[in-house]
């Protein structure tokens, strides 16, 4: 075998197993995306938010004379969150299941 065809030949091997290490690196990172944090061993074991243990408290939660408003309905009213591309993203398989911040230049 020729020197060029050779030299072609392993250039042709190594596009290949570089598009292979493209795909297992994204098949890892989503499967990465899916692993939950574990929490730290002093964490209490229980069923449900009510058995989680206020450790301490720094202030006072603030008190309103109005009923807050969730962030995911103030976002849209203020029109800084755009909630239907975040969907779309998330079915793509993005690991990110927040709102995107619309575009502020195009205004």
């Amino acid at each position: 075998m020729s020197f060029s065809r050779r030299s072609r030949s392993l250039g042709d091997r190594m596009a290949a197993l570089d598009e292979k290490v493209k795909t297992l690196d994204e098949s890892f990172r989503s499967l990465l995306a899916g692993v939950p944090n574990i929490p730290h061993e002093s964490v209490p074991v229980g069923k449900s938010a009510a058995d989680n243990v206020e450790v301490r408290r720094w202030g006072q939660p603030p008190t309103f004379n109005f009923e807050p408003k969730a962030h995911w309905d103030l976002g849209p009213e203020l029109r800084i969150l755009d909630l239907e591309r975040a969907a779309k993203s998330r079915a793509r398989g993005s690991p990110f299941i927040g709102a995107w911040a619309r575009n502020w230049s195009a205004r």
